[in-house]
């Protein structure tokens, strides 16, 4: 009961020494919801139900930073709830405005509970390269808080349990490490290096429209290489076209000649059904038509024979004619180059 209405008190304290704008409706709000959380807070301290008391007295601190007892409250409230680093920083913050408002004994108090904690404390000791140091923005942050390092030292207790450490620069890519703190154990981080951050690949802007103005000098780019054909490349189409017709020419000999060879057939058949055995009766009319289908007969035989001949040489000659062109046919192409330090044609193609 006692702690309690010294407490309360110190609630009061700042009103009292704040001057007049202590009196303001704005002032007497705040005390009186500080009080509310107060007086809930140590129900809950006494039913040691520090998970729910230390964020209420933290708000405490807040709407009243003067009032000494809701610090050391609060300290004794981390303490019971096993965050060991934060009751220490807050008995010291409670030492210093103690000291500030002339109050020994509680200053003393502050001091000694905060002594006390020192060998429980886990502590973090990370090491920096100097190259790091020397980075223009480089900075450490613990769990998103900014923290300051001494000559590329950072030594500091944490409460126990998991952290995250952030190192970072302009420049750099972001390097995160987790470490699991103990209480009365140190833990050292060594070894931090930034790598740098990949910077992608420069956007070319769009090309400008032919209306537009110029922006400035650059190489002038022609509408694309010129393809010249060369008198090999000429040939070889020249070549193309009279193989396409030669094998036309070729295929049409070739049907005409296989016509007059089922002709010839025809005739063979005829005289063998008329002169079986090649032995006839001969007439007057017999004796002309067998001369007449004699010269038919030699007539298709002749003809056909000559015909295939010929359209079978065509078909081979434009064969071997096509395949040849195709050879040739890679065109050269005569490419123009322009600038405004240089000019010329490349001539590029196969020979």
């Amino acid at each position: 009961m006692r702690e309690r209405i010294i407490g309360f008190v110190s609630l009061l304290i700042p009103l009292f020494v704040a001057g007049p704008a202590a009196g303001q409706p704005g002032s007497q709000d705040k005390v009186r919801e500080a009080k509310a959380l107060y007086d809930t807070a140590l129900e809950e301290l006494d039913g040691r139900q520090y998970e729910s008391a230390c964020p209420k007295l933290e708000t405490v601190t807040r709407l009243l930073p003067e009032a000494l007892g809701a610090k050391l409250t609060l300290a004794s409230c981390y303490e019971g709830w096993g965050r060991l680093a934060s009751a220490w920083a807050e008995y010291n913050r409670a030492a210093e405005l103690a000291a500030a408002t002339k109050q020994d004994e509680r200053e003393r108090k502050a001091l000694r509970s905060a002594a006390a904690l020192g060998p429980r404390l886990a502590r973090l000791r990370v090491v920096i390269p100097s190259s790091m140091v020397a980075t223009p923005g480089f900075e450490v942050r613990i769990d998103g808080a900014l923290v300051t390092s001494k000559e590329g030292i950072v030594n500091l207790p944490l409460d126990a349990g998991s952290h995250v450490l952030e190192f970072a620069a302009p420049g750099f890519d972001r390097e995160r490490r987790a470490v699991v703190m103990k209480d009365g154990e140190e833990t050292r981080v060594e070894g931090v290096h930034l790598s740098p951050a990949f910077a992608p690949p420069p956007v070319s802007p769009p090309k400008p429209s032919g209306s537009g103005p110029a922006t400035g000098p650059g190489p002038v780019t022609g509408p694309g290489p010129a393809v010249v054909k060369s008198e090999k490349d000429s040939g070889a189409e020249g070549r193309g076209a009279w193989a396409w017709a030669v094998g036309g020419v070729g295929i049409a000999a070739l049907g005409v000649g296989i016509g007059f060879v089922v002709d010839w057939a025809d005739a063979q058949g005829e005289l063998e059904a008329r002169c079986p055995g090649r032995t006839c009766e001969l007439g007057e009319d017999s004796l002309a038509s067998l001369t007449s289908m004699g010269d038919r007969w030699n007539r298709s035989l002749g003809v056909g024979v000559g015909l295939g001949t010929l359209g079978l040489g065509c078909v081979v000659a434009a064969s071997v004619a096509l395949v040849s062109s195709k050879r040739r046919s890679d065109a050269s192409m005569l490419v123009p180059i322009a600038g405004p330090q240089m000019g010329g044609v490349v001539w590029r193609g196969l020979f």
